[in-house]
């Protein structure tokens, strides 16, 4: 597992002073999401913020169903993984440079997402702080294991 720790409270932190408030107000009630809610409430909330998911509302979605295919949210989850779940050598470097400050965690796989797929940085932070938040809510262990089961999928 990851050598690099952080917690809700230095998430919250971050949250409050980097991430644009756009995204804040949504991503605030995650702080009061418990454990055993597994990681849903932070799919929905991700999906919705990366317009992959439409909010429950009056309009309903109608057409054929559409075969999975991979999200922006899928490959946040899989960035997020490797560097806190794997010892592999993406990360190894980083890991060794970058303090236990989250706001460093949060721009290192931001920005390497952000060389992948061409988004800005201030989407993108919003989105790893969700899945950094999920991490802390659920526990390294829980989350990694859960993941990797999503990923095989």
């Amino acid at each position: 597992m990851s050598s690099v720790e952080f917690t809700v409270d230095d998430i919250e932190t971050y949250l409050e002073n980097n991430v644009p408030e756009y995204q804040r107000r949504h991503i605030r009630p995650l702080l009061k999401v418990g454990p055993e809610q597994g990681i849903q409430p932070f799919d929905v909330l991700a999906l919705e913020l990366t317009g992959e998911a439409q909010p429950i509302g009056m309009v309903v979605p109608s057409g054929a169903p559409q075969p999975e295919k991979s999200t922006l949210w899928l490959h946040v989850l899989r960035e997020v993984h490797e560097f806190v779940c794997q010892n592999g050598k993406k990360y190894k470097e980083d890991k060794k440079k970058i303090s236990k400050e989250i706001g460093n965690i949060v721009n290192v796989i931001a920005t390497a997402i952000m060389a992948q797929i061409n988004l800005p940085l201030a989407v993108l932070q919003g989105l790893v702080v969700i899945a950094l938040m999920s991490v802390a809510k659920i526990g390294v262990n829980g989350w990694c294991s859960f993941i990797e089961q999503r990923i095989a999928q």
